[in-house]
Order: structure tokens, then sequence, then C-alpha cells
């Protein structure tokens, strides 16, 4: 918590915010979210494939900038906005060894 607060107090004079998730502390421009750079990344180049995966509450802004054919999965049984939850990081290694081996 303490911190939390210095950062909060070193950057008070800066375009940036500092905000807590889990296990996480994530400095970024103000306005700028994993959501915004996920919309700039994806209008680079059209995609067959696209999936994202979460597991924190700063995860949340990316699900919803993804398009409606992307797999947005939250790691986690927590509300959100991903259309699938798996139940922890061995059900995501499980997921991508198969999607992998269908490739």
């Amino acid at each position: 918590r303490e911190l939390m607060d210095d950062l909060r107090e070193f950057t008070a004079n800066i375009d940036v915010q500092v905000l807590q998730g889990s296990k996480v502390i994530e400095v970024r421009n103000a306005g700028v979210n994993k959501g915004s750079a996920a919309k700039l990344w994806l209008s680079n180049a059209s995609y067959d494939f696209v999936l994202a995966v979460g597991d924190d509450w700063t995860d949340e802004d990316m699900f919803a900038a993804m398009p409606d054919s992307a797999y947005t999965i939250r790691v986690g049984i927590t509300p959100s906005r991903a259309r699938y939850n798996l139940r922890g990081p061995r059900e995501v290694l499980q997921l991508l060894q198969q999607l992998c081996e269908r490739m």
C-alpha cells in the first residue's frame, strides 16, 4: 500500500495513471490501456485468429476492445467482459498446447 502511495505521489505532476492489479502495478499514460493498445495492434493487419487471455481487472479493457470474432478468456472464475473463463494457468497451458497441436 505504501508503494502505491509513493508512486502516485511521484507521478502526480505527469500525465500517467498508477493502477494496482493482482500481483502487478501498472503505470501507463493517461488514456492508454490494454484495450487501446489492442485496437492499434489489430488495426495494422488482418488476422484469421485472435486470442486474448488475461487474469486481472486491468485486462478488461482489452477484452472489451476485441472484435466479435476474437476468443477472449479470463483466467479465474470471475465476472468479466471475456467470453470464456478458465480456472487457472494450468488450463491455459493445456489450451495453448491443444491449439498448437492442431496447427
